[in-house]
C-alpha cells in the first residue's frame, strides 16, 4: 500500500481554522443532541471519543485530546484524524512534526472531505523535499491501522454489537419498546425509540451518508495555492523549465 498524493489545484478553498473551539461545532447537525446518551455513544465510539477530544482541546488539555483522537481515529473518524494532523502539525502539546501531521491529515483527508483535502494540500505545500519522502514511508504504517480498509469494519462491529444488545433486551421487556429512560440527565428523560435506533444513525452504510453530508459541504474562504511546482528541480539547484 502506498500514499496516493493529493494534486494540486489551483483556487484551493481553505478554512480560516481547522477546528472550532465549541465541540458541537463537530458533530453532524442532523444528530439530535438529546440522543447522545451514554447508550447511544456506546454504539458509536467514533463520536464519543471525538466528543471527549474536543472537549480536551477547549480546555488545551492537548495530551488528553491527543489520546482521545487516537482511538476516535481507530473506528475511522476523520475529523479526529484531522485534528491529530493539526497537534502534530503545530506541536500542540507535543513535538512538532509535519511529517507526522501530514500523514494524519491526508488520512482524513481518504474520503475527499473538503475541508480536510484543502489542510492537507496546504501541510504538503509546507514540506521539504526530504519530509515528503518520510512521508510516504511513515503513512504506510498510520495507513495499515487507521485506514477505513480496516477501521470502518472495526466500527461496523461495535455498531452491530450494541445495537444487538439494546434490541435484544427491549424484545425481552416489551413495555421499553414505548420509550426509552436516559438516566444521563437529572430528572430523567424519555426518548423514542424511534429516534433513538432510526437507520441513519445505526445502518453503517446510512450512518456513513449522514457523516458524509456534513463534510463533503462546500466551504467558504477562498486562497490561491499557485501553480505546481517542479521540487525536483529545486532540490538540484536548477530552475523548471518554462
Amino acid at each position: 500500500m502506498a500514499l496516493v498524493l493529493l494534486a494540486l489545484l489551483a483556487g484551493l478553498v481553505v478554512p480560516p481554522s481547522l477546528y472550532a473551539q465549541d465541540p458541537e461545532a463537530y458533530f453532524p447537525p442532523e444528530v439530535d443532541r438529546s440522543l447522545m446518551t451514554s447508550g447511544f455513544l456506546a454504539g458509536h465510539p467514533d463520536l464519543d471519543a471525538r466528543k471527549r477530544g474536543m472537549d480536551a482541546i477547549g480546555r488545551q488539555h492537548y495530551g488528553t485530546a491527543r489520546t482521545a483522537f487516537l482511538r476516535a481515529a481507530r473506528y475511522g473518524d476523520k475529523p479526529s484524524q484531522a485534528m491529530l494532523g493539526e497537534i502534530y502539525w503545530k506541536g500542540l502539546g507535543v513535538e512538532r512534526d509535519p511529517v507526522l501531521g501530514y500523514v494524519w491529515m491526508f488520512l482524513a483527508a481518504q474520503r475527499g472531505y473538503h475541508d480536510f483535502r484543502a489542510w492537507s494540500e496546504v501541510y504538503w505545500q509546507g514540506l521539504s523535499l526530504a519530509q515528503r519522502q518520510q512521508a510516504q514511508v511513515r503513512g504506510l504504517a498510520i495507513l495499515e491501522s487507521y485506514g477505513d480498509a480496516v477501521a470502518v469494519p472495526r466500527l461496523e462491529r461495535v455498531m452491530r454489537r450494541e445495537l444487538g444488545k439494546a434490541t435484544g433486551s427491549m424484545l425481552e421487556h416489551p413495555e421499553q419498546l414505548m420509550v426509552i429512560t436516559s438516566y444521563d440527565t437529572t430528572p430523567p428523560r424519555g426518548i423514542s425509540p424511534q429516534a433513538f435506533y432510526a437507520d441513519m444513525y445505526w445502518k453503517p452504510a446510512k450512518y456513513r451518508q449522514l457523516q458524509d453530508r456534513l463534510w463533503k459541504a462546500p466551504l467558504y474562504k477562498r486562497v490561491d495555492v499557485g501553480p505546481v511546482e517542479d521540487v525536483s528541480a529545486r532540490a538540484r539547484g536548477t530552475s523548471p523549465k518554462r
